[in-house]
């Protein structure tokens, strides 16, 4: 028992070749196992379990092509138009509370009346207390659950508050769209941690820092607006000393896996029109 019967074939799995192979079962009522292995790994399994791995790995390359070849509408219509220049941070009275009670924050984006700002989720509660003590009126968000989206790995909701024609849209942690309809995620673990150990300061203020703020401008042009407009590429041209950052590379390769590099080439050259199509046919992951 456990006789090699035959190689199945050859695989290549995040760049280590194995080989599959057909043998004997270890017992007389076992039936036959599959190995998956090379000279330093073995992965035992019955011939009835590889089947359902494989049927699996099968549906699931199949589901990922066609996402990528159904892209959905662009939202980019439900994102505010900046229409007049880019109100000053001064302006937003509301995060000057945040400030006074010591709530962890990021300024993410200002556009027009609406200030993006991060909360630490830590420091939740403590914002939507004194969100509730300033009189602020809590909104729908566009992208909120009431219009069908979902959040993955408990994420929290956005949430948009408006106050004297002033409008603060607060998230937890820097989003990133699904390929899958409707559905948002956090970015990767290692961006959020970074996101509250870093920070950029600006005339008093807490900004996210610049490598976090490239890859979430990255990413939303990537799986959000799924184009990289021309305002995005003069953001991701300002930036740009990043790219050489290795913590760059290791957050982005956690985001767009075997693409990063890629990524990363194109934005040297400053190939920007290349970027989505060159990610939304890329298969060597």
């Amino acid at each position: 028992m456990g006789e090699k019967i035959r190689d199945v074939r050859p695989i290549n799995l995040i760049g280590a070749d194995l080989m599959v192979e057909l043998n004997e079962g270890y017992t007389k009522n076992q039936g036959r196992v599959i190995h998956v292995q090379n000279n330093k790994f073995r992965y035992l399994l019955t011939e009835g379990d590889f089947y359902k791995v494989a049927s699996d790995i099968m549906r699931a390359s199949v589901e990922l092509n066609y996402i990528k070849t159904h892209l959905p509408t662009s939202y980019a219509d439900m994102i505010p138009k900046e229409s007049k220049e880019p109100s000053k941070v001064t302006e937003f009275v509301f995060l000057e509370d945040i400030k006074k009670e010591e709530v962890e924050y990021r300024i993410l984006e200002v556009r027009n009346h609406i200030i993006t700002v991060l909360i630490k989720p830590d420091c939740y509660k403590q914002f939507k207390k004194l969100a509730k003590k300033c009189n602020m009126k809590r909104l729908e968000h566009p992208f909120g659950k009431r219009h069908g989206y979902k959040f993955l790995y408990q994420m929290k909701e956005f949430v948009i508050y408006e106050k004297d024609g002033w409008y603060y849209e607060v998230m937890c942690q820097l989003p990133c769209k699904s390929l899958t309809p409707k559905m948002w995620m956090p970015l990767d673990l290692c961006v959020q941690t970074a996101l509250w150990e870093t920070k950029r300061e600006q005339d008093g203020y807490h900004y996210v820092a610049d490598e976090e703020m490239w890859i979430y401008r990255m990413t939303r042009s990537m799986f959000t607006s799924i184009e990289i407009t021309k305002k995005d590429k003069e953001f991701l041209e300002k930036y740009k000393s990043v790219l050489t950052n290795d913590t760059l590379r290791h957050k982005l390769s956690l985001i767009v896996f075997g693409f990063a590099d890629r990524l990363i080439e194109l934005c040297k050259q400053g190939e920007y029109d290349k970027v989505i199509t060159e990610y939304y046919t890329y298969k060597e992951y």
